[in-house]
């Protein structure tokens, strides 16, 4: 169920996708990491600084907000979370990360010198990272967060996308 869930949200929002604890542990996750992101992840030290920075604020934001919450990485790829509400308490999110903010671009420049290689190399990795805009991400994550919390809509009100249409998907069943 939550591996039809993922891989059906991978494809909307074209970025990997993950079910996690409520403290963003990973638990599933669906869909590949583009070049750049991986290059990232793959150096302890540059994934804390530029990745694992940005995701322990987004949760942080999720426990305030209990809402959907979308934030750029250093790196300037979007970062998503979904919280999953069981009970009252945040039970686990789905969390995607990895595509290139069409209004903030990468910079070469600062991603070169955390990474110790050359800003052409930078380019070339990230030739191969999709685009996408806030409004967009920030559609689909509130429609998931519906259909995973149904009893959390805002008036069963889900904001309009030109050319969404709702999924008619099932909510799986909590995490924990």
């Amino acid at each position: 169920e939550w591996e039809d869930l993922l891989a059906f949200f991978t494809r909307q929002v074209r970025m990997p996708a993950c079910l996690t604890t409520a403290a963003g542990a990973r638990i599933i996750c669906k869909g590949d990491t583009y070049k750049l992101c991986s290059r990232i992840k793959a150096m302890a030290e540059v994934r804390q600084t530029i990745f694992c920075q940005t995701r322990d604020s987004i949760i942080r934001r999720v426990k305030e907000t209990q809402r959907p919450v979308l934030g750029l990485c250093e790196a300037r790829l979007f970062y998503l979370s979904i919280p999953i509400f069981k009970g009252g308490s945040l039970a686990g999110q789905v969390t995607a990360c990895g595509l290139a903010s069409q209004e903030d671009k990468i910079n070469p420049f600062l991603l070169s010198r955390r990474l110790g290689i050359y800003e052409d190399e930078v380019r070339y990795l990230a030739r191969s990272t999709p685009t996408g805009v806030e409004g967009e991400m920030l559609y689909l994550a509130t429609r998931l967060f519906d259909e995973l919390n149904p009893s959390l809509r805002s008036g069963g009100i889900t904001p309009q996308c030109p050319g969404g249409q709702a999924s008619g998907r099932a909510a799986p069943t909590s995490p924990a």
